[in-house]
């Protein structure tokens, strides 16, 4: 079995259908209710299919992230039970069955990647303090090329290379002392889709970045960190 830091895996089904419209959902009502628009009433009990028709979704999505309360709605996402009964449940349950360890988890919440307006980040490994720790990426509908999934190298590198913290862009970036060799790997970068449900695994050793998004609607992710000690 592959050291945590270095393991680099892609679950396909990580989350069902089923468990994604329940999330979706669940962040659905959240926005109507922090909103309390006598517009959106009569919509406020409607059952949404995601998956099938996110039309819906994303009309009160984009009057929600325009609200002066958005920060507040945004961070409620994080806290909402499906995230807890589902996700956090599968995460330590799949980090039991292939490592025997018990994942503690560090961060969770969506992550909402749009053309313009969005938190991108550059090449990096993840930032975890834990003796080994990994970071769950999974996709909430499919995503597709140019539409913000995430970049990967053709070589993993199995060791930490030197961060900084980029306190303007709230992200680690990776300092210019590097190898020549370390320097051709971020060079050789590729971007990988996914598709609803799928889980990208990625040990605190892999490389990888948020691919560019130029076309699609906004991709919701759920972006969990767990620690091993």
């Amino acid at each position: 079995m592959k050291k945590i830091n270095n393991r680099k895996s892609f679950v396909k089904n990580f989350l069902s259908k089923k468990d994604i419209n329940s999330i979706m959902q669940e962040f659905y009502f959240s926005m109507l209710n922090k909103l309390g628009n006598k517009k959106y009433r009569h919509i406020t009990n409607r059952q949404i299919d995601f998956l099938s028709d996110r039309e819906q979704f994303d009309i009160v999505y984009n009057v929600a992230k325009k609200h002066k309360n958005w920060s507040q709605i945004y961070e409620n996402f994080r806290k909402l039970p499906s995230i807890k009964k589902i996700v956090i449940k599968k995460i330590k349950k799949y980090c039991k069955l292939k490592f025997s360890s018990q994942a503690k988890v560090l961060t969770q919440g969506p992550r909402i990647h749009e053309i313009k307006n969005s938190r991108f980040f550059t090449m990096h490994q993840e930032q975890i303090k834990s003796r080994e720790g990994l970071v769950f990426f999974i996709a909430l509908h499919d995503v597709k090329k140019s539409e913000g999934g995430l970049m990967f190298v053709k070589k993993d590198l199995k060791y930490t290379i030197p961060h900084f913290r980029n306190e303007k862009e709230y992200r680690p970036e990776i300092t210019n002392s590097l190898t020549v060799d370390e320097k051709k790997i971020i060079k050789s970068k590729f971007e990988r889709k996914f598709f609803a449900g799928e889980a990208a695994i990625i040990g605190k050793h892999i490389l990888h970045e948020t691919a560019k998004k130029t076309k699609g609607p906004p991709r919701w992710s759920i972006i969990v960190r767990v620690g091993f000690n």
